[in-house]
């Protein structure tokens, strides 16, 4: 950790006075490393399917909000990728 600070001081000592702000903030090492995706087939399917349970599962809730609140159940259709006429239709 204090090697990253380290870093950091040194990473933005150097910016400050040669890059523009901007430039600065991205030349900033993350302070917590994001690990690359990890998994198997089998569990990366798992997690697609999953995904699939849930979206549907909100899609049958905007159809049950839909007589109650039209405007809402349209704007969840819309977040999940329906057309306005495919919101009417089902």
């Amino acid at each position: 950790m204090i090697v990253m600070y380290q870093q950091f001081v040194h990473v933005q000592t150097l910016a400050s006075t040669q890059l523009p702000r901007h430039a600065r903030l991205n030349a900033a090492p993350p302070l917590v490393p994001r690990p690359a995706p990890q998994g198997t087939d089998e569990e990366k399917a798992e997690a697609a399917a999953v995904l699939v349970a849930v979206l549907e599962a909100v899609r049958v809730v905007a159809v049950g909000l839909a007589p109650i609140t039209p405007g809402l159940a349209g704007r969840i259709y819309q977040q999940l990728g329906y057309t306005p006429e495919q919101f009417e239709v089902g």
